[in-house]
């Protein structure tokens, strides 16, 4: 599920987290993204999503997020018709 930002951006939903695309990486197709969450400049959060095409890996498997979930922020989203 993907969410637009106040700034028009896209952001990817994925377990109650939102995260923002980092960096676009040259491969074969120019498929893969990676993807960092929202809190990570704020809060240091090392939440971290790489897809490749319709798959969805978790990059770091060691981190967790420190912050709790962004369901409020979401469930706005929805109601607001931010929702993609």
């Amino acid at each position: 599920m993907f969410i637009v930002s106040r700034k028009g951006g896209i952001l990817l939903v994925h377990e109650s987290h939102i995260y923002r695309s980092n960096m676009r990486r040259q491969g074969p197709h120019k498929n893969i993204l990676y993807w960092e969450c929202v809190h990570n400049r704020s809060q240091k959060c090392r939440g971290r999503l790489k897809s490749e095409g319709n798959y969805l890996f978790i990059s770091n498997t060691n981190a967790t997020h420190n912050h709790p979930s962004d369901l409020n922020r979401i469930n706005r989203a929805k109601v607001g018709g931010e929702l993609t």
